[in-house]
């Protein structure tokens, strides 16, 4: 299969033809363990219909990006963050392995952050940014994606 966007409705094994030859366009593997054990997987570019009755309305993506297979955990949050923000929470089950909770957008924006920055060796607080003119051009942050993710610029 060629790395060409994706168009719904597709089957899981047209769906992972769709991943493996991203994964190939992009030198990546197609699933890749983080260093904070988050397993991502390669999101092909493609459209689909997202919503429901009369609010359906089709959106298409157009890079890859890489997605965590699962919720981020709350042993992942506290290792990255440094923060227990389920502490003290009603209806919040605290456990290393529970999904985090009660995370606002703002939170989840500054846990993407610091990952991205551990994963390039800067410092909290930097901009991802794309360093060399061949990464301008391509749109990717090719120095991180063996580590964290993938930077996609649109």
């Amino acid at each position: 299969m060629d790395a060409t966007p994706a168009a719904a409705h597709f089957d899981a094994t047209q769906a992972r033809g769709h991943q493996e030859a991203w994964a190939k366009q992009l030198a990546i593997e197609a699933e890749a363990t983080n260093s904070i054990g988050q397993t991502l997987v390669v999101i092909p570019p493609g459209t689909l219909t997202m919503g429901d009755g009369p609010g359906l309305v089709d959106v298409t993506r157009t890079k890859p990006f890489l997605l965590g297979q699962t919720e981020v955990t709350q042993g992942q949050w506290r290792e990255v963050m440094e923060t227990d923000s389920c502490e003290g929470k009603l209806y919040a089950i605290i456990h290393d392995d529970a999904a985090m909770t009660y995370v606002t957008r703002h939170d989840a924006v500054a846990f993407c952050g610091k990952l991205t920055a551990r994963a390039c060796g800067r410092r909290t607080g930097q901009s991802p940014g794309v360093s060399t003119v061949h990464e301008r051009r391509v749109g990717i942050r090719v120095s991180c994606r063996h580590e964290e993710q993938l930077l996609v610029r649109e």
